[in-house]
């Protein structure tokens, strides 16, 4: 998921990418900035 972020993808192309619910991803991306120490996805 972070490659896919990385690569500037919208949480609904994340979402089709990995055959995922919109909310999943939100949750993913929220967690991977909370563990990195992060505020922002960009």
């Amino acid at each position: 998921m972070l490659g896919l972020i990385c690569r500037g993808l919208s949480n609904q192309e994340i979402a089709a990418e990995l055959f995922l619910s919109v909310n999943s991803v939100k949750t993913h991306i929220r967690q991977i900035c909370q563990k990195a120490g992060v505020n922002r996805r960009a």
